[in-house]
């Protein structure tokens, strides 16, 4: 086991490797991503990237249980952004607005890898950044997220589909391994409204 670590460090490391590759490992995912052609595809995308843990739009686990920590529950939350937490996308302070601007170049310098036109990766930049604020303005605050009693709502798999319907979250739940979980611990429900 040792030493599969030290080969797993060792093989991190080697960025000449690394570069040489560029994005060819990314391909296959790139390639199911640019399939998505409809709202169903991307439900179909969500939930069979799930068990690699991709939280694109919301996080769902497996954590202990807020009211009795014996127990172990599901836990859904709201998706990973970009940007470290919401205030880089809703604070307006001088230093903000610079972080912003720097990472949707950043933004725009990923897409130019993927071949995509300057011109053309700057806007889409610029539109996967107002995205992203989106769904950071909904997020809870740092403040909120380190208060357990705002993070505690238990919610049966029936509430969390009459509150987000866009997602048949029955199906969900049953593709990724979950259907026995009848009740999830929802920790940001202004995410889902």
């Amino acid at each position: 086991d040792q030493g599969k670590a030290v080969l797993f460090y060792q093989t991190a490391m080697d960025t000449v490797y690394l570069n040489e590759l560029g994005i060819e490992p990314l391909q296959p995912e790139l390639e199911r991503i640019n399939q998505i052609a409809s709202l169903g595809d991307l439900k179909k995308y969500l939930t069979e990237s799930a068990p690699l843990q991709n939280r694109y739009f919301f996080s769902f686990g497996v954590t202990p249980d807020l009211n009795n920590s014996n127990y172990n529950a599901a836990f859904m939350g709201s998706g990973n952004l970009g940007l470290p937490e919401r205030d880089y996308y809703v604070e307006e302070d001088e230093h903000t607005l610079y972080i912003q601007d720097e990472y949707k170049k950043h933004i725009a310098r990923m897409l130019g890898f993927l071949g995509i036109e300057e011109a053309e990766a700057k806007a889409k930049a610029e539109a996967i950044f107002e995205l992203e604020k989106q769904m950071a303005e909904q997020q809870l605050t740092k403040e909120e997220r380190r208060n357990p009693i705002i993070l505690n709502n238990p919610k049966s798999v029936a509430e969390i589909s009459e509150m987000m319907p866009a997602i048949d979250w029955k199906n969900h739940f049953k593709e990724i391994g979950a259907e026995k979980a009848d009740t999830v611990i929802v920790a940001d429900l202004n995410y889902l409204k």
